[in-house]
């Protein structure tokens, strides 16, 4: 048995050199803690079971069982090799027995418990792992080991309606019910006709966090995908303006690109201050029937999130111009402050126009509106 701090280092560094071939000046130092003066390993307080898995052959074997002698002659545990067996899969049989016959193993058969829980190449079931859960929670509750910090889902058994262990599986966050005495009315909100409903236990236990009016406004299924992730940015007020690229300390010009003002570019001029853009968002609300002044951004998102159009292919087609608008805007932002290109907005409103009426094919109640938006983008007026 080995007690000096100084051999097991020594032995626990070659052990690895041997196993890993690197040399003494790569391998990492062993914290003197580890092995304290005096300290040797009880065998007869270390007995559980040791799985190792390699290779169906000779060699692998072998080097595995070498490796496990070094073990054993550090730390002076040793193997029962009446209660050891070995399994095999996938090999021919000639090839099992030679390994049987050189190894002195007995052949074990699949599938085989660990802890409580069979072991096979099939996919276990709940009712398999119970034991293994019922140990882990009754070693738990002895040990008294539960963390009252931890967000750790614990799984165990209970009956909502006897309060007794049954096969239905509950999940509880430790952090709200450690330490409650009645578990039994905290479980009742869970189930319905002596149920447990996974789905009231789910939404209880993920974070609730407050809904945004917006969100059918940006999560429709027509959007195309760059026209609704500019959208989602434009929404949280995420977008890199000119005034927020200024907090961070990068140098650009502060005015207005697309109406070649004075004013500065914020969120605000952008959506829907800058001329450019309201004479941009106004032909498109007149080609749909809308009739109403634009305003700012946050009166636009409100208006649209709320009113009550006539149909719903009205209020996809009203919300598809507006992300289409929005990612338009922002392109040609891009191209006039970073590339010194240009388009007017006759050529983005012919732009976004073919792409609705390319989107409507697909999506037959949108035909009566788009009959309302002209059918030949050339004939797009502001």
């Amino acid at each position: 048995m080995l007690t000096d701090p100084a051999q097991v280092q020594q032995d626990f560094i070659k052990f690895f050199q041997d196993l890993l071939g690197a040399k003494a000046s790569e391998m990492p130092c062993l914290d003197s803690t580890i092995a304290k003066d005096g300290y040797y390993i009880n065998k007869e307080d270390q007995q559980g079971d040791l799985i190792m898995c390699c290779r169906a052959d000779q060699m692998s074997i072998q080097l595995m069982l070498k490796a496990f002698e070094h073990f054993s002659t550090v730390s002076g545990l040793k193997a029962n090799m009446e209660k050891s067996s070995l399994y095999i899969t996938g090999v021919e049989q000639q090839l099992k027995d030679q390994i049987l016959y050189e190894m002195h193993f007995s052949l074990g058969m699949i599938p085989f418990k660990y802890l409580g829980v069979p072991l096979s190449s099939k996919k276990i079931t709940v009712q398999q792992c119970m034991p293994l859960v019922e140990r882990m929670w009754q070693s738990a509750v002895n040990q008294e080991c539960l963390v009252r910090d931890s967000n750790v889902l614990i799984t165990s058994r209970f009956d909502t309606k006897k309060g007794n262990p049954t096969d239905n599986r509950k999940f509880f966050d430790a952090r709200k019910w450690y330490g409650h005495s009645d578990l039994y009315t905290d479980m009742q909100q869970f189930t319905q006709a002596y149920k447990f409903i996974i789905k009231k236990a789910y939404l209880h236990l993920i974070p609730q966090y407050p809904k945004v009016a917006w969100k059918s406004l940006n999560m429709r299924p027509c959007h195309v995908p760059k026209y609704q992730f500019i959208l989602w940015l434009t929404l949280q007020k995420r977008l890199t303006t000119a005034d927020r690229l200024a907090k961070w300390g990068i140098q650009v010009l502060r005015n207005c690109v697309l109406c070649v003002s004075d004013a500065e570019e914020t969120h605000s001029h952008l959506f829907f201050e800058c001329e450019y853009s309201r004479q941009l968002w106004s032909s498109f609300l007149r080609r749909i029937g809308e009739n109403s002044q634009v305003g700012s951004w946050e009166e636009e998102v409100e208006r649209i999130t709320t009113k009550k159009c006539s149909s719903k292919a009205h209020a996809e087609v009203l919300g598809w111009l507006l992300a289409a608008s929005v990612y338009h805007i922002w392109n040609e932002r891009n191209a006039r402050r970073f590339q010194e290109q240009q388009q007017d907005q006759r050529l983005r409103s012919r732009e976004i126009v073919i792409q609705l009426h390319s989107k409507g094919q697909h999506r037959s109640r949108w035909k009566r509106i788009l009959k309302n938006a002209n059918s030949y983008p050339n004939l797009v007026q502001l």
